[in-house]
C-alpha cells in the first residue's frame, strides 16, 4: 500500500485484507446483488435515488459502482491468483447483461451505450486501484 495514503485507506484495505476469502466472495456477490437491483428496479423508483440534477450524472454512478464491484472482486478472487482477466470479463459481461435485461424486461428503460461504456471504465479503474494497491 502507498505510504502518502489516507489513514482510514489504510484501516479499510486493512480489514478487507484480514477478511477470509468466503467473506470476500460473500461482500463481492452481495455488492453485485446491490447493483443488479439499482440496474433493473423501475424507471419510476430509480429516479428517487437521484440526488443531483445534473445531465449525465447517473454515468459518474454507474462507473462508481462497477469501480468497486471490480474492486471487490479483484480480493475475493486474488488467492485464486484470477483477479485482472476474469474480474474484467465477469463485470464488464455484467454491466453488459444488465444493460440488455432494462431493455427486454422493463417497459421505460432503456438500452444506452453510455451506460455499458461507464460500467467499463469503472471497472477498468477498479482493477487498475487494486493492483495499484496491493503489495
Amino acid at each position: 500500500m502507498n505510504t502518502h495514503q489516507k489513514p482510514w485507506i489504510k484501516h479499510l484495505w486493512f480489514t478487507f485484507m484480514q477478511m477470509s476469502d468466503v467473506n470476500k466472495r460473500a461482500f463481492a456477490a452481495i455488492w453485485t446483488g446491490l447493483t443488479a437491483v439499482l440496474s433493473l428496479i423501475p424507471p419510476g423508483e430509480a429516479g428517487k435515488f437521484s440526488i443531483f440534477h445534473v445531465q449525465g450524472i447517473d454515468k459518474v454512478g454507474h462507473g462508481l459502482f462497477y469501480l468497486v464491484m471490480a474492486f471487490l472482486w479483484c480480493l475475493a478472487m486474488q488467492s485464486k491468483g484470477r483477479s485482472g482477466v476474469v474480474v474484467l470479463i465477469f463485470c464488464v459481461s455484467f454491466g453488459i447483461l444488465m444493460e440488455f435485461l432494462q431493455f427486454y424486461l422493463f417497459y421505460g428503460r432503456q438500452f444506452e451505450i453510455s451506460d455499458m461504456i461507464a460500467n467499463a471504465v469503472g471497472v477498468v479503474s477498479g482493477i487498475v486501484l487494486y493492483k495499484t494497491n496491493i503489495n
